[in-house]
């Protein structure tokens, strides 16, 4: 069957042949309606229809920020970013009572995570976490995993807390939430065309499941009330006294920029390693009212909140010599700062990775945190690769294959570089070295990695590839799975 079409994704990493590519959009985009909601996902379910009649899958895409082939299908590609409705939920529509300012909202499917924080803002709300930079979709953010730097919360998979499936071209949706924390009322669900399935397992299997659950039409987040964030960014030789309190989660003794004996809401060290090791460490906390300091300014192109692949993506277009050089410039960009306070969409503004990038994110258990650092650090320095090494830090999520995953917190270390030949092979070492090592990790779904069937199962273990598996084929029927699936969900044996 003839392609009609190539689709590339926004990193330029993926270039795939396509049957038909559709754009999809509201009837009424300035206005959100439950009629218009609908027809909307009525025309979801004939395209899911007429990608079962052709033999295809059907994928749906947001912002198309994933460097791996995730979202790719050579069938039906869905575009979904103009799908942005928003839904505010009334204590009547509930199972359970909120305090005012915690009203959970159902958003549809397309909506950026920066619209996203707009939207709360003028509600006094905001989200509880979100990536450096907020032009993903919801569904695509969260069916990846994406993950800030929320050491005490996690990554944006635990605000989600009710997920609205196409799974089948006809009949009614399916409304997912957990058996132990109900959501909607039924009467709400069933006004959306859905009908409820409490289910623990299965919501935890579908909330990074990558499409393969059907094609997500809405999210019913669980936003916080609103809140400050007050930070620095310091430049440290880190020694085994931080790295000590850092494993032990003992902060206090880690002595951070503004710590003052608290636990930072946002951390991130960063490691220039071909500028003398030049180690930046970020620290954030968490304020109800702002405090008294300096606003959040961007510099040029480049924000506050940026993570370390904003900046590389912002220069690495321009910049043309070594990867030292590269490097020095990449310190004067990614600069130290000094008590400064803002929102969260203030420090993670709506920016966009710019210039052809590479980048990867393994997770570690905490405990093992500086090893796989030192592991990435070398593998950047053996290869002299135009990046930078940075390491994140969360809460374990509940999502059977998030890779967010490790007690008592999941420690992340990117190695993310202007695309080249010596930044791949860095981030190949990196990958070989923590296998060899035996340490326990898992790969961002949305960045690059090695992953195949072997490597799924020795990275998330049989079991929890077993019970996502499990949880698929209780809620897709037999005919339709190879409609919801992809090479890419093929080539790791999770399809059937």
């Amino acid at each position: 069957m003839p392609s009609t079409s190539i689709w590339t994704n926004w990193h330029e990493t993926v270039s795939q042949p396509v049957l038909r590519f559709e754009v999809l959009s509201n009837a009424d985009e300035a206005r959100s309606t439950i009629a218009g909601y609908k027809v909307t996902n009525a025309r979801i379910q004939r395209l899911i229809g007429e990608a079962a009649e052709k033999g295809v899958s059907i994928r749906a895409v947001g912002g198309g920020w994933s460097y791996t082939r995730v979202a790719a299908t050579d069938g039906i590609m869905l575009a979904t970013e103009r799908l942005n409705y928003r839904f505010a939920l009334q204590p009547v529509d509930l199972q359970q009572p909120y305090a005012p300012g915690r009203l959970p909202v159902l958003l549809q499917c397309g909506i950026s995570i920066a619209d996203v924080n707009r939207y709360l803002a003028k509600r006094n709300q905001a989200v509880p976490t979100s990536g450096a930079s907020n032009g993903q979709t919801i569904a695509g953010a969260l069916s990846t995993g994406t993950h800030g730097g929320a050491i005490q919360f996690g990554a944006i998979p635990e605000y989600v807390v009710a997920i609205h499936l196409a799974t089948a071209p006809d009949g009614r949706t399916v409304w997912l939430e957990r058996a132990s924390h109900p959501v909607l009322r039924d009467e709400v669900i069933e006004a959306l065309g859905a009908e409820p399935r409490r289910d623990d397992a299965l919501f935890n299997a579908a909330l990074v499941s990558f499409g393969c659950f059907g094609i997500i039409l809405g999210v019913v987040i669980e936003p916080a009330g609103s809140y400050f964030l007050h930070g620095s960014r310091a430049v440290y030789k880190l020694s085994d006294a931080h790295w000590n309190a850092i494993q032990a989660l003992d902060y206090a003794a880690a002595e951070l920029p503004l710590a003052k004996g608290r636990t930072p809401y946002h951390l991130e060290l960063l490691c220039n390693v071909l500028d003398n090791d030049r180690s930046l460490v970020t620290a954030l906390y968490q304020e109800a009212q702002r405090p008294q300091a300096g606003p959040v300014k961007a510099d040029g192109s480049i924000n506050k909140g940026d993570a370390a692949l904003d900046v590389i993506g912002a220069l690495a277009g321009a910049f043309k010599g070594s990867a030292a050089a590269f490097a020095k410039v990449l310190s004067r960009a990614y600069a130290p700062y000094e008590n400064i306070a803002g929102t969260p969409p203030e420090f993670f503004s709506d920016t966009s990775t710019r210039g052809r990038s590479a980048a990867t994110a393994v997770g570690v258990p905490v405990g093992r945190a500086r090893e796989v650092f030192e592991i990435a650090c070398g593998s950047l320095r053996d290869h002299q690769a135009p990046a930078l090494v940075s390491m994140r830090f969360v809460k374990p999520t509940k999502a059977t294959l998030g890779f967010t995953m490790h007690q008592p917190v999941t420690a992340i270390t990117e190695l993310d570089g202007a695309f080249s030949t010596s930044t791949r092979a860095a981030q190949q070492t990196l990958w070989k070295r923590v296998r060899e090592a035996g340490i326990p990790h898992s790969f961002h779904w949305g960045k690059l990695n090695d992953l195949n069937a072997q490597n799924l199962r020795l990275a998330y273990g049989e079991q929890r590839v077993s019970d996502w598996i499990a949880a698929r084929r209780r809620l897709i029927r037999p005919e339709l799975r190879r409609v919801f699936s992809n090479p890419f969900a093929e080539s790791l044996g999770v399809a059937d």
